[in-house]
């Protein structure tokens, strides 16, 4: 036996030096986003699943899922629109934690940092609440949304926030607060059941009112912004749709919510930040030296107030958009009533964060922010049971331990109030609290994904140490693995020669789109045995025609194997068909069954009038559409289909379903071939293959289930016949069994060698269908354009024809050795066709 070339080495995974720099820039990559960043809105499977378009069977599974109440008898059914909201995500979890189904919508605009939705979206997903990407103006959606689920109650929390971005963007306000509101109230009005509807509105509704405390009794007519005058509008268009239609409707006045998960648009919120920040905030007063002050209502007090507004609503009294009885009507303050200075915020800020605020005093501008608001909430005691209980001091000391954990704004400072412990020295002192502070982050984080399911995001880093230690962490990274690497080359096995690469990525920026060209230039400089590094794998190109010989021919066993893709793995059932298979017993055997069963000389010509038969449909189908154009690749596709399927499990298309399911199935067919030619990161990266970032794996998974029913509903059916036939078969078994039949036989008789698995049997029968529908229909598709961009060879095959087989008669089998021209023209085509 020849002795292999020192050179020649099967195709396989390179466990080099490169996989450990590999898994270290992984290691400091995830201590980076850690500690350093926020996760990605568009990162992880969760974010890129909420992002998909709405529609289809499983994004109607999450809604239905999501809606569904659990653990409580007689649970609401709630669909919550502004869910990725501040309040709507409190609200969302609350009904979720105690059972209700809960379904979210939000549109995830860019009013402030759309991360910061998407983080709490996450959260209510882990929560089990999907929250559907949309708009409350996209009356087809909320109808499809209707259509899945009846509501018994909508929570309608999304709205254009903010008095000052009105004068900016006023457009947006009549868009979301009224556009938006009507086009849900007219979907809801048409539902049937009707269902209840509780709103939030505003306190800004008050506006110019003098009189104190803010009572729904008071006049709301005097509006002081843009956004005050939407929502008061908001309340007429309610009254009116509660009056014409019988919604049942209550609307809340919320006053100044604040909180964990709140909006970084609010004054505390970003307080907080640029004091930690050691920034100058603005301070305003109104005339005449006068405080400005605002009833700050804590979060957890107004979700309480909105799960008594949803319980105590009564049902609509409509039904299909027609009013049969008086509804409910009602509106209630959600308040604090307990009004507080901006300035004493401040000060309750200072003392928790233990930072002294750089503030400067300004008189209030005129963009529509009113002076104070103070809440009479006693209608709401008395029919909500609603009561206020975490003052502006709690309420705060909560906001600034959520941070703490959340690291929202992460600096000198804020290290310092959170952590770090002090040591006093004669030249001043100095704080030991980087190490104390990074595993604070560490566990408070670990505690929070645990037990909380709270996910954490905050601004890029400002702190220089942790900075320097990831870089030292690196370069030391990066020195040990090239000592390590310098040390194995030493005593690795000689590899052909080949271009330099990089670092990981091996070759792959360098390579040039057109192979042959690419490898012959290589050759030219490297000789004819070439390395080349693809991510994580070495390949081995050969462009002598004497070492091809010896790898393909002499030393065929050796290199015999194949490195499957990850979609062959998946179409080849995990290596259990006849082309992905590793040589060995099992393979030879499949290969022997193939040939000698499926190929032989009895069984083709036993489809001879088969084949006859479907050239011949074909071409009646042809002259049908003679002057019209014709897919003629679909035609060839669905002959040669027919005659696969006849072969092997004596099934064929006819008639409407012909075109119906062949269609179908050459998409399906296309589909699976595009995925095994699609170059994926996975292949190169095998330890990126369980991400899947290119979806490659998912979707050739649900393009081989297409065929997997195919050939359960086949195999199923033809051991039921069996069964039923059994005696039958008995007295018939010299008549000629189709491939399936055969295959069948082998599985259920065949002894420890020559028995097949249900695994092993589709994985051939895909291989044929594959193999012989595409392959042939694109080359013959390829050949027939060819030809008809070349007259002058169009017209010699004509005359070829013409001369062989005659103006009046079809081809037949018996012709084509004798179409010498024919067969060059096809010759050249095809490897014109693998070139290209």
């Amino acid at each position: 036996m020849m002795d292999k070339p020192l050179y020649i080495h099967r195709f396989r995974y390179h466990f080099s030096i490169t996989k450990l720099i590999f898994w270290a820039l992984i290691f400091l990559c995830l201590i980076y986003f850690f500690f350093c960043q926020a996760p990605s809105s568009s990162s992880t499977s969760t974010l890129t699943s909420r992002r998909v378009l709405w529609g289809g069977p499983d994004w109607e599974s999450r809604v239905l899922k999501s809606a569904r109440p659990r653990s409580r008898a007689g649970g609401h059914v709630v669909l919550v629109t502004g869910a990725a909201g501040f309040v709507g995500t409190h609200v969302s979890a609350a009904l979720r934690r105690r059972g209700d189904g809960v379904l979210g919508l939000d549109n995830f605009n860019g009013y402030y940092d759309p991360s910061l939705k998407r983080s709490r979206a996450s959260l209510l997903e882990r929560a089990g609440v999907f929250v559907v990407e949309g708009d409350i103006n996209d009356a087809k959606l909320l109808k499809k949304l209707f259509g899945l689920v009846k509501f018994s109650h909508v929570m309608h929390l999304a709205a254009q926030a903010g008095v000052r971005y009105a004068m900016k963007n006023p457009g947006s306000y009549v868009n979301s607060n009224i556009a938006g509101f009507v086009n849900l109230l007219e979907v809801c009005k048409s539902a049937n059941p009707q269902p209840a509807i509780i709103w939030a509105s505003s306190s800004s509704v008050y506006g110019l009112n003098t009189k104190i405390p803010f009572s729904e009794k008071d006049r709301t007519d005097q509006p002081s912004s843009l956004y005050a005058a939407t929502k008061k509008a908001g309340e007429e268009i309610a009254h009116t749709y509660n009056h014409i239609y019988g919604l049942s409707i209550t609307g809340l006045r919320f006053f100044t919510v604040y909180g964990p998960w709140g909006r970084p648009d609010m004054a505390y919120f970003f307080f907080t930040k640029d004091i930690l920040k050691r920034k100058t905030i603005t301070i305003f007063e109104g005339p005449n030296h006068s405080t400005v002050a605002r009833d700050f209502t804590y979060i957890d007090d107004i979700v309480k107030g909105c799960l008594a507004a949803l319980d105590t609503a009564k049902k609509s009294t409509g039904t299909g958009g027609k009013k049969k009885g008086v509804a409910q009507l009602r509106v209630f303050n959600l308040g604090n009533t307990s009004p507080v200075p901006v300035g004493k915020l401040v000060s309750i800020l200072e003392k928790l964060l233990k930072v002294k605020a750089k503030k400067v005093v300004l008189p209030m501008p005129a963009n529509g922010d009113v002076l104070f608001t103070h809440a009479n909430v006693s209608l709401a005691q008395r029919e909500l049971g609603y009561k206020p209980t975490t003052d502006l001091q709690m309420g705060l000391k909560k906001f600034v331990r959520w941070q703490a954990v959340m690291k929202y704004s992460y600096d000198k400072r804020y290290a310092k109030a959170v952590s770090g412990p002090r040591f006093e020295c004669d030249k001043g002192s100095f704080e030991l609290r980087f190490p104390i502070t990074m595993v604070f982050n560490f566990f408070g984080k670990l505690f929070s994904l645990v037990f909380d399911g709270w996910s954490w995001w905050w601004d890029r880093i400002t702190e220089d140490n942790v900075i320097r230690v990831l870089t030292t962490v690196l370069a030391t990274t990066l020195i040990i693995s090239w000592c390590a690497w310098l040390i194995k080359k030493s005593r690795t096995p000689p590899l052909p020669p080949g271009p330099p690469g990089l670092p990981v990525l091996g070759n792959l920026p360098f390579i040039e789109p057109d192979f042959h060209r690419y490898f012959t230039k290589l050759s030219q400089i490297y000789g004819p045995i070439v390395k080349l590094k693809l991510g994580s794998k070495i390949c081995i190109v050969i462009t002598s025609p004497s070492l091809a010989k010896q790898v393909l021919k002499d030393q065929d066993a050796v290199f015999a194997n194949r490195d499957p893709p990850a979609s062959a793995l998946i179409t080849s059932y995990g290596k259990h068909d006849i082309v992905w298979m590793p040589n060995g017993p099992e393979w030879r055997q499949l290969r022997k069954i193939f040939v000698r069963d499926m190929m032989s000389s009895s069984i083709l010509d036993a489809c001879y009038g088969l084949r006859r038969q479907e050239v011949r449909e074909m071409v009646r189908e042809v002259y049908k559409q003679v002057g019209l154009p014709i897919n003629i690749g679909e035609q060839i596709f669905l002959t040669i289909l027919n005659v696969v399927m006849n072969m092997l499990w004596g099934g064929s298309l006819h008639g409407e379903d012909r075109r119906i399911v062949g269609v179908e199935f050459r998409q399906v067919v296309g589909e699976i071939v595009e995925m095994l030619g699609k170059p994926n990161i996975s292949d190169l990266f095998p330890v990126l293959a369980r991400l899947d970032l290119q979806g490659i794996k998912s979707n050739t998974k649900k393009l081989v289930s297409w065929f997997d029913r195919i050939f359960d509903s086949v195999i199923a059916h033809r051991m039921d016949v069996d069964v039923a036939n059994e005696s039958e078969t008995k007295k018939e078994n010299k008549e000629i069994k189709d491939f399936l039949q055969f295959l069948l036989d082998l599985k259920n008789q065949g002894d420890s060698k020559t028995s097949l698995s249900t695994t092993q049997i589709k994985g051939l029968l895909l291989d044929i269908v594959l193999g012989g529908s595409d392959t042939t229909s694109t080359s013959l598709e390829w050949a027939i354009a060819e030809i008809l961009n070349n007259l002058e060879i169009m017209r010699k095959v004509q005359e070829e024809l013409d001369e062989v087989v005659g103006n009046d008669s079809i081809v037949e089998e018996s012709h084509i050795p004798k179409l010498h021209y024919l067969n060059t023209v096809l010759k050249e085509t095809f490897t014109h066709l693998s070139l290209s």
